[in-house]
C-alpha cells in the first residue's frame, strides 16, 4: 500500500515540470558609439560610452557643458600697473677747473640706465678748453687694457692732469686694480703708471689732490653698511704714476681697534680730506681727524663751542643738539675756512636731517688747522668760498621750502661781517662756488648732498655749470658744447 502512494506523487510531479516555460533573459553586449549632440557654444562634442542590449533602450552619457560663472559688480577688479617711460641716457658734469674764461678742464661722466631702471656710469671722459666756453675737447687717455673705467681726475693747472683708472674682474673674482695716468701737455699725451693689484674688493676712488706736479694724496672708501665704511689713504712722489697705501681701516683694526677711522654718514653727504702738505692734512667725515705724520695716525680734534648755545656738546648724544663739520678749504697753507652744523633733527643712522640746521657757524683757522675761531654764518645752512684771508662769498638759504631759490653772500672782512648782494640765485644749494679772481667765478653741482630737501634743483649732477662776470651779482648758466 506505501509503495502505491509514493508512486502515485511521482507521476503528478513530472507531469508539473512538464506543462511550464522559463524565458531567459539575453546577454548585453558592451558597445563604444561616438555621439554628436548638438553643440553648446564653442566645447568640442564629448564621446561617449553607451550600453545597448536587445531588450532595453540605449542609454546616452553626454558630457556637461562647462559653466562660467558671471563677474559680479562686488568683485574688485585687478589693478593695472601704469606703464613708465623708459629711463633715457644722461650726461653729467662731475668736475670743473677754469683758469680764466678760455682755458679750463672738465671730468664729463655719460650714464646709460640699467635693466631695474637705474643709472649706473658707463663712460667718462676729460675735456679741456683753450677756447672759452663752447670749445672744449674730448682729451681723455686712450684706453690701455681692457675693462678699465675711467674713476678720477685732479687737474693741477692748465697742461697738468693726473687721472685714476679703475678695473675688476667680477662676477669671476674679487680682484680689482688701480692705475694712474698723467698728462703734462694739455691731454695731448698720456703717461701710464704702475697697476696696483688687490685681492679683495677695492674701495672707490673719492678724492685726490695734488700739491704738486709730483706730490700729491688720494682717497679711498668702500660701500659700507649702517652708514660706516672702511676708508684707505694713499700718497704719490711721482705725479700719480705709483701710488703707496699708508693707512688702511682693516689693517688699523689689526693693531688698535679703539683708534681706528672710519667714514661715518654725515649731513654733509660725505667724507674728504684738505691737504696741507705731504705730512699734514685733516680728514672731515663729520668729525675732524688731523695727521702729522704722512696719514698713517690719525687722532680727532676738538673744536670750540660757540657761547651764544653753550648746550651744544662736541660728544654725540650728550647735549640738546648734534654737531658736525665740513671738510676745511684752504687758501694757504694756513688759512683755511671749515662749515659747522648743529642739528636737532637727524635720523641716525645714517645721519640724514629731516630739517634745516638749528644753527651754522663758519670756524677759521690761521695755523693749519691747529686752532679755530669761529662766527655765526650769514644763513642758516650753505656753502662759502674764500679768494684770499679778507674776500669770500657764501651760497645758502634760510627757509626749507625746496621752491625758493639761494641767495650770495659776501664778506671783504675775513668773514666778521656779510652782506646779501643777490636776492633770488639760479644757483642750487650746496653747489661748489669757486672765484678766479675778484669778479669772475663759476658754480658747479657735484657730489652728494642732502641739500636738495632744502632746494629742488640740489642733488642733481647738471651737464652745466653757473658763470659770473660781477662778482657773483648775477649768474648765468653754461653748456659745454663739446668737439671730438
Amino acid at each position: 500500500m506505501q509503495k502505491l502512494v509514493s508512486l502515485i506523487v511521482l507521476i503528478f510531479l513530472v507531469a508539473c515540470t512538464t506543462n511550464q516555460t522559463v524565458p531567459t533573459k539575453p546577454i548585453p553586449t558592451l558597445v563604444t558609439v561616438s555621439v554628436q549632440p548638438a553643440a553648446v557654444g564653442n566645447y568640442p562634442p564629448p564621446t561617449t560610452e553607451s550600453f545597448i542590449t536587445t531588450a532595453y533602450p540605449v542609454i546616452q552619457l553626454t558630457a556637461p557643458p562647462t559653466i562660467t560663472p558671471l563677474t559680479t559688480s562686488t568683485e574688485t577688479p585687478t589693478p593695472v600697473e601704469p606703464t613708465l617711460p623708459p629711463l633715457m641716457p644722461k650726461v653729467q658734469l662731475e668736475a670743473l677747473t677754469l683758469y680764466n674764461e678760455s682755458t679750463g678742464w672738465a671730468l664729463q661722466s655719460f650714464l646709460t640706465p640699467s635693466t631695474a631702471g637705474h643709472y649706473y656710469d658707463v663712460e667718462r671722459k676729460v675735456l679741456r678748453t683753450v677756447q672759452g666756453f663752447q670749445g672744449w675737447r674730448d682729451v681723455s687717455p686712450p684706453p690701455f687694457q681692457e675693462k678699465t673705467e675711467l674713476r678720477k681726475a685732479f687737474f693741477l693747472d692748465e697742461n697738468t692732469a693726473v687721472a685714476i683708472f679703475y678695473r675688476n674682474f667680477m662676477p669671476y673674482q674679487a680682484d680689482t686694480e688701480l692705475t694712474g695716468v698723467r698728462t703734462t701737455d694739455g691731454g695731448h699725451t698720456w703717461q701710464v703708471g704702475e697697476t696696483m693689484h688687490f685681492s679683495c674688493c677695492l674701495r672707490q676712488t673719492v678724492q685726490m689732490e695734488m700739491l704738486d706736479a709730483d706730490h700729491g694724496w688720494m682717497f679711498a672708501e668702500d660701500d659700507g653698511a649702517m652708514g660706516t665704511a672702511s676708508l684707505s689713504f694713499f700718497r704719490t712722489a711721482d705725479g700719480g704714476l705709483h701710488w703707496e697705501k699708508v693707512y688702511d681701516s682693516n689693517d688699523q683694526m689689526q693693531i688698535d681697534s679703539q683708534k681706528t677711522m672710519f667714514a661715518i654718514a654725515n649731513p654733509f653727504g660725505n667724507s674728504g680730506f684738505a691737504l696741507i702738505d705731504m705730512t699734514t692734512a685733516l680728514y672731515a667725515t663729520g668729525r675732524l681727524f688731523r695727521s702729522e705724520d704722512g696719514g698713517k695716525n690719525w687722532r680727532q680734534t676738538s673744536i670750540p663751542i660757540p657761547p651764544a648755545t653753550s648746550d651744544l656738546e662736541t660728544q654725540a648724544g650728550q647735549g640738546k643738539y648734534e654737531p658736525f663739520v665740513a671738510t676745511p678749504q684752504f687758501w694757504t697753507k694756513q688759512n683755511g675756512v671749515m662749515i659747522g652744523r648743529y642739528y636737532t633733527e637727524l635720523q641716525i643712522p645714517p645721519a640724514i636731517p629731516t630739517g634745516l640746521p638749528v644753527s651754522e657757524f663758519l670756524y677759521y683757522t690761521q695755523d693749519g688747522g691747529k686752532t679755530w675761531t669761529f662766527s655765526q654764518a650769514p644763513a642758516r645752512t650753505g656753502s662759502p668760498f674764500f679768494l684770499d684771508s679778507k674776500m669770500g662769498w657764501y651760497l645758502g638759504k634760510n627757509g626749507p621750502d625746496p621752491t625758493k631759490s639761494t641767495q650770495i653772500y659776501q664778506t671783504t672782512d675775513g668773514g666778521q661781517t656779510w652782506a646779501q648782494i643777490l636776492s633770488d640765485c639760479p644757483v642750487p644749494l650746496g653747489s661748489e662756488i669757486h672765484f678766479i679772481d675778484a669778479q669772475m667765478g663759476y658754480a658747479l653741482m657735484s657730489g652728494s648732498s642732502y641739500d636738495y630737501l632744502f632746494d629742488a634743483r640740489a642733488g642733481k649732477m647738471l651737464p652745466h655749470y653757473f658763470f659770473t662776470h660781477d662778482g657773483g651779482h648775477t649768474w648765468e648758466q653754461v653748456e659745454l658744447g663739446v668737439t671730438p
